[in-house]
């Protein structure tokens, strides 16, 4: 059954606030209320496609929303902004699609634009560097030198510095940050400093590369990515193909100019999912190091190569043995109690240990345990610590549904710092039946 969501029409005047004269030309974004985990607030996902933005002229407007910005949503809500030139922008309280129809009569107050500006390191007007208004729940997309200007993946307002490196910073209170990016340099500063010192200096992006080894052989053809929750708490996230690179036959990396500060290194993969159809696959992040990257240096990494062996075997409940298409999760957490908790499914929970997704989960690494012939579980380059081994067994997937766990097991485990010939065995880890 397909069930056709209201339609909602607006309709109403726009006019100065001063004057009471209609505004000759204005603009009506649409947007999506919704709230941001990450920051625990509500942020409104202002729409990108053409039906979103809709321009009027002569002080009136009238139009029917056939299709909630958002799709997907039960109880389809919206948020208008109405904006002008020389103007502040209104945003309107949150309009149900039940209501059908919602009428605005919306005054306007007159404001100039302030002029910001850029500046290379060394002092010349930083001409062309692209600038991004950044507005809560809706990140712009960093690419190597500059934002990204594909129209779903800019996500908020983009300008252009002038022949003398300055832009209009408009009178928009949703406006907190300033984004400004150019080969040269890289910055981001709160719309507050720019009141009282309207000069942005950029900082010249850092590098990165390292190695990738598994004890002393390289891991060649992973591919790699970076997370830098700093950045996504401010309203940009890394594009995530422009800063995805792949290990060579040597197992050396090297990513494109990246914005200085601390990022997560992570390693990028399709995998199926425990539990699940073999066609099922889910994309993870796996954690791998936190590297700080300063302005102008590169920093060098090397991934792996200097842990330890943890080796197990799985002890079966009573009458109960592994069939060849049942599937097994298993993984060695390192991580705080609380971003452990709830995590049933390990496989599944890594996606929760990407720095741009779960602030609370930053320090999670996590170790994969690798079925080997002899029946025994291997977690390689594990580092000395405290973890939590959890186990996982699943049966088989029926008619395209999920299985549910068979049998379980989690315990405590204390990698030492020089275990005998860089091996932990922890013998048998006896499994407990789900019920």
């Amino acid at each position: 059954m397909v069930v056709l969501q209201p339609a909602l029409t607006i309709a109403g005047t726009v006019r100065d606030a001063a004057s009471g004269e209609p505004v000759p030309r204005f603009r009506i974004i649409a947007g999506s209320p919704g709230a941001d985990g990450a920051a625990g607030a509500t942020n409104v996902y202002w729409g990108l496609r053409d039906r979103t933005r809709l321009n009027f002229v002569g002080g009136q407007f009238h139009h029917v929303f056939e299709e909630p910005v958002v799709v997907g949503n039960e109880e389809p809500a919206f948020v208008f902004k109405f904006e002008a030139e020389g103007y502040v922008p209104f945003v309107s309280r949150v309009v149900r699609a039940s209501e059908g129809l919602a009428q605005f009569e919306v005054r306007l107050r007159a404001a100039e634009p302030s002029t910001v500006t850029v500046r290379f390191p060394d002092g010349r007007p930083a001409v062309n560097a692209d600038i991004g208004l950044v507005v809560p729940g809706n990140p712009l997309t960093l690419i190597p030198g500059g934002c990204s200007r594909e129209p779903l993946r800019a996500g908020a307002p983009l300008l252009t510095t002038d022949g003398r490196g300055r832009f209009h910073l408009p009178p928009d209170d949703t406006i907190t940050r300033v984004v400004a990016a150019h080969p040269e340099g890289f910055a981001i500063v709160p719309v507050s400093a720019l009141s009282t010192q309207p000069e942005v200096w950029l900082q010249p992006w850092g590098r990165l590369e390292g190695t990738w080894r598994s004890g002393d052989q390289p891991v060649a053809g992973r591919e790699l990515a970076l997370g830098h929750w700093a950045l996504y708490e401010a309203g940009l996230k890394l594009d995530s193909k422009a800063y995805l690179v792949k290990t060579d036959r040597e197992g050396r990396f090297v990513f494109p100019p990246v914005p200085p500060g601390r990022h997560r290194l992570m390693e990028s993969k399709w995998v199926v999912e425990p539990g699940k159809a073999t066609e099922a696959k889910v994309w993870i992040l796996r954690p791998l190091l936190t590297v700080d990257i300063r302005p102008g240096e590169t920093a060098t990494v090397t991934v792996g190569g200097g842990g330890h062996t943890v080796r197990a075997r799985l002890q079966w409940p009573e009458g109960m043995s592994r069939q060849p298409n049942w599937s097994f999760s298993g993984i060695l957490w390192k991580a705080s109690p609380a971003a452990l908790a709830g995590a049933t499914n390990p496989a599944s929970a890594l996606t929760a240990a990407v720095p741009a997704l779960q602030p609370a989960v930053v320090d999670v690494r996590n170790f994969p345990l690798e079925e080997k012939p002899d029946g025994s579980w291997v977690a390689a380059d594990v580092p000395a610590g405290r973890y939590v081994l959890k186990l996982l067994m699943f049966g088989p997937a029926v008619a395209g549904e999920p299985s549910h766990p068979l049998a379980r097991a989690e315990v405590p485990v204390v990698v030492p710092d020089d275990p005998p010939g860089g091996v932990l065995d922890l013998g048998e880890i006896p499994l407990t039946p789900v019920r």
